[in-house]
């Protein structure tokens, strides 16, 4: 999404949802400069704390906070990125709560 440069492709986006993305911020932020580049206003990102998925890509990557998981207690922010933390949407200890996003009602309704 990132490499689209024809306005009249982007022009037709109204939004991107990045739901839990195991992708390490430096890079997330580096795609989101692009994405605005290219004329794409609305982005929105759904991050947790409680993402198993996202905890053990965290270690395995060591340490490299991924932009879907809520480290520190504060979730990735940046500029023209609204940032939703559904942690409290899925918290089950022996679940993998990454698709909170798509399996809480209340957040599907969001």
């Amino acid at each position: 999404l990132a490499s689209i440069a024809d306005p009249t492709v982007t022009a037709r986006i109204g939004e991107i949802v990045f739901a839990a993305p195991a992708v390490g911020t430096a890079e997330f932020q580096e795609q989101l400069g692009k994405l605005a580049k290219a004329g794409i206003k609305r982005l929105t990102l759904y991050a947790s704390r409680n993402d198993n998925a996202l905890r053990a890509g965290f270690v395995r990557e060591l340490g490299t906070t991924l932009a879907g998981f809520v480290a520190g207690g504060t979730p990735f922010l940046a500029d023209g990125l609204d940032t939703i933390d559904v942690s409290e949407g899925g918290s089950e200890t022996f679940e993998f709560n990454h698709d909170v996003f798509a399996a809480n009602p209340a957040i599907i309704d969001d």
